[in-house]
């Protein structure tokens, strides 16, 4: 394995990459408890909180 390979800033390339959150469940989890955690989620992802934590990840 290589290990003198140099990182993208180290080039001279100022690039980033995000990346995807999601949530999963079992199969088979019941309807009803999928709904607790799609409105705890949404409630979540509408907070100053985590809208602020997303800003500074950019």
């Amino acid at each position: 394995m290589r290990r003198d390979v140099p990182t993208l800033k180290e080039l001279g390339i100022n690039w980033s990459m995000g990346a995807w959150r999601g949530v999963g469940v079992p199969k088979g989890t019941p309807d009803a408890v999928v709904k607790v955690l799609e409105k705890s989620l949404e409630k979540a992802v509408a907070s100053g909180e985590f809208k602020d934590f997303m800003e500074k990840k950019r």
